[in-house]
């Protein structure tokens, strides 16, 4: 069986992230900032993690295999994000 992301497997015809696809809005390099800036990590990480969660911007977390200190900062900034 062929590997698929989520939205193919709740049946939704886009993919996720998808920035190689011209077609898909994530193409667009200016949506992919503009949804980077819309997200507060810190709100998120609070209400899902009940306080115990710290908000990240890369896929593993400080003290895990793969972490980068270098990597850039994602700044919640709903003015950028327009």
């Amino acid at each position: 069986m062929p590997r698929r992301n989520r939205a193919e497997l709740n049946g939704a015809k886009e993919s996720i992230n998808n920035s190689k696809d011209p077609a898909s809005p994530f193409a667009n390099k200016k949506v992919r900032e503009a949804i980077e800036y819309a997200i507060d990590r810190k709100v998120m990480a609070e209400a899902i993690g009940f306080g115990f969660q710290v908000p990240v911007c890369q896929p593993t977390h400080k003290g895990t295999t793969g972490y980068n200190p270098d990597y850039p900062v994602c700044a919640y900034n709903l003015e950028k994000a327009r």
